[in-house]
């Protein structure tokens, strides 16, 4: 969102994510206050008063990220990753691509939401996951020694460029490895993750 090229919080988007997280953290104990509260900033958002809860401000980025994007794309104008046709796809086009195949199954609210987690989420719980990996690796040279000689090995045999690429990181076993044991010793979000499964249920 332009952060690293002025660096500064554009939009102040770093401070409503904090106040996101604050908020969650007291509604999370006191949930009844929730429906009030939200029910009296949407009232006085609409009479211009404020810019609304944390949410509703990152809502409404979403939504009108979505609707330049959607234009842009009625316009045959790529976005400034789509430069390069070798690029890879940001979420959003990703998302409106899914949308545009089939609207039903993957409708309009779930490019919404979509879009919103992926601004709410990915700093907190990035920063927790390689706080937690490095930590462990530390803790426990020889796992720290294994990735080192890995990576050593991707180097001399021309597998690795400088910087890594993502697709370059997917393919050092030993480095997935550690990230995956990292999140199942030390899972950064506290929430759920749903499962379709089929009728009767499944075992795991």
């Amino acid at each position: 969102m332009g952060d690293l090229d002025v660096g500064k919080d554009v939009g102040g988007f770093a401070k409503a994510l904090h106040r996101g997280l604050t908020y969650s953290s007291l509604v999370g104990i006191y949930a009844e206050w929730h429906i009030p509260i939200i029910e009296t900033v949407a009232w006085l958002q609409t009479l211009g008063l404020t810019k609304g809860t944390p949410r509703m401000y990152i809502g409404d980025f979403v939504a009108k990220a979505i609707s330049e994007r959607r234009k842009n794309r009625q316009a045959g104008k790529k976005p400034a990753h789509g430069k390069d046709e070798d690029a890879a796809k940001d979420m959003l086009d990703r998302f409106l691509d899914a949308n545009d195949r089939d609207p039903k199954h993957f409708t309009n609210g779930d490019i919404a939401v979509g879009m919103s987690d992926n601004v709410v989420a990915g700093s907190d719980t990035t920063a927790a996951t390689l706080t937690a990996l490095l930590y462990h690796m530390l803790k426990i040279p020889n796992t720290l020694t294994k990735l080192r000689r890995e990576i050593a090995d991707g180097s001399a045999f021309g597998k690795l460029s400088s910087p890594v690429t993502f697709k370059q990181a997917q393919e050092l076993p030993y480095l997935q490895a550690g990230i995956q044991e990292t999140l199942r010793v030390y899972p950064s979000v506290g929430l759920p993750l749903e499962r379709v499964v089929p009728a009767g249920g499944t075992h795991l």
